[in-house]
């Protein structure tokens, strides 16, 4: 594996000739400063080599734990710098700068930096690197990519310490006296002096991941177990998913976890739960970190309410829609919706409903997923799409699928096809769903239009997007709106 070395004094006199670390230094002094915008010269005077060097020792030294170059329309490329939850420094950079960067990185961490994202072979290209600047070392995660705009890159810090290359595991240490938490750089406790210990990781309630105290289970599928816990320093309550040892054996599912977390971790919607940060354990399981989010699933409020009033659950899977076409334009599907991973938050009503999508850790890239075997097939049976039990790649029209599934059980009281796992996947692949009827009797035509075309075998016949799905529910809406007499015409 390679090991790119970021001499810090060569850094350092490079980037203090241009005036970048000073720049970058001025920034770390004013609280709250966020991002800057006029520092594109600064970064400019800097060769591609000595900034993605600079980029690398900022993680070794601690200063930084996310460091990117993604390509922008507007402005070119930014270079962002993010320490916890902030961004101290950002700046512009033009696309020859930010791709002679992005190939350097790419090149230290053998990587291929033309590999489209989304493709097949994109998912391979994440590196788990070391670096040295000085006495410091860091384990950082690299990697790199080719959209339509421009290179991007992303070096994540896995881990560091002082003088040693790093104990696997160890993120954090800890006073035994006052039980201050410290990152791992530091030898000794600030508020009394005492020598600190190593805290490693341990995936359990009690344990830590990282920065990441473990407080309890949340919940567990096929493809990891999903715990809560906080950060130790911001006390932000988050929610994390682990992959379980059995899927962690494929490298290929370790690759595309990797791969559809960076994704996943851009996607920005008031629809989906933010997804803030993601790693590997020391035993070669990756795992991502979410947002906590608070609220009741929509299982629970189905169970508690049966079937729900045909606006309201019509309004519900708009929103869900929504959030899924946020995703899709990221090129991330979610592959395990299902009303358990969809939570209505505080503030939900009936004609304004407040929700999140959660649980990304079955997703796939778009054009990525290769074909997949029954073992390492992910997702929920009653919502599985056709392809998907097939073991065929998917793409948003699977995601269509399954919110069809959901706003059947809506509307009616029961997913489409019930019974054992085998009779169901079956069923996706032979039979058609019964009648989409309520308990008080038929709906409207252009309600179970919607319902049955999301739930068409054929992904042709299918609603091509999220964003389609949301114009058919916008039609249905609109006939429900219409006087009672004129619901039950044609639309």
């Amino acid at each position: 594996m390679s090991e790119p070395r970021a001499q810090a004094a060569a850094v350092g006199e490079t980037l203090d000739d241009h005036a970048l670390h000073e720049a970058y230094e001025s920034t770390l002094l004013t609280p709250g400063s966020g991002p800057r915008s006029g520092l594109s010269a600064a970064a400019e005077g800097v060769t591609p080599m000595a900034l993605a060097d600079w980029m690398l020792a900022l993680l070794a030294l601690g200063k930084a734990n996310l460091v990117s170059v993604c390509p922008d329309p507007r402005a070119g490329a930014v270079l962002e710098v993010k320490r916890g939850g902030a961004t101290p420094f950002a700046c512009r950079l033009s696309p020859d700068h930010a791709a002679a960067t992005v190939t350097r990185l790419a090149l230290l961490a053998s990587l291929d930096p033309l590999e489209e994202h989304g493709s097949l072979a994109s998912l391979a290209n994440v590196a788990r690197v070391r670096v040295r600047t000085g006495e410091h070392v860091a384990e950082v995660l690299v990697s790199v990519g080719a959209t339509a705009d421009g290179l991007d890159a992303e070096v994540r810090a896995l881990g560091a310490s002082d003088s040693a290359p790093p104990s696997r595991g160890v993120s954090l240490r800890r006073c035994p006296r006052c039980g201050e938490w410290s990152a791992p750089s530091l030898a000794v406790c600030a508020r009394d002096d005492t020598p600190l210990v190593d805290v490693p990781d341990d995936p359990r309630p009690g344990g830590n991941i990282g920065v990441y105290r473990l407080l309890g289970h949340i919940g567990a599928g096929g493809m990891g177990v999903v715990l809560s816990g906080e950060h130790v320093f911001l006390g932000r309550p988050v929610a994390i998913k682990v992959m379980r040892r059995a899927v962690a054996d494929s490298s290929m599912m370790v690759r595309r976890f990797l791969a559809e977390a960076r994704a996943a971790s851009r996607i920005n919607h008031p629809h989906v739960v933010e997804v803030t940060d993601y790693g590997v354990l020391a035993d070669g399981r990756p795992y991502l970190v979410m947002d906590h989010v608070s609220g009741q699933p929509l299982d629970e409020m189905l169970r508690a309410r049966g079937p729900l009033d045909p606006a309201e659950a019509l309004r519900l899977a708009r929103a869900v829609a929504e959030g899924l076409s946020a995703a899709h334009e990221r090129g991330v599907v979610h592959n395990d919706l299902k009303p358990a991973n969809i939570v209505l938050t505080e503030g939900s009503t009936d004609e304004h409903p407040a929700l999140k999508i959660v649980d990304f850790g079955a997703a796939s890239l778009q054009s990525g997923a290769a074909s997949l075997s029954m073992d390492e097939r992910i997702g929920t049976p009653a919502y599985m799409s056709p392809e998907q039990v097939r073991g065929e790649p998917t793409d948003a029209r699977s995601d269509v699928y399954a919110l069809g599934a959901v706003l059947y059980e809506m509307l009616t009281g029961a997913p489409p096809f019930t019974g054992d796992v085998p009779g169901v996947l079956r069923a996706h692949l032979t039979l058609e769903p019964g009648p989409v009827s309520a308990p008080a009797g038929p709906l409207p035509r252009a309600v179970s239009r919607v319902v049955l075309r999301a739930l068409s075998k054929s992904v042709e016949q299918r609603p091509q997007s999220a964003a389609e799905l949301v114009r058919d529910i916008d039609r249905a809406l609109a006939v429900l709106g219409r006087p009672n007499w004129r619901k039950w015409l044609p639309a």
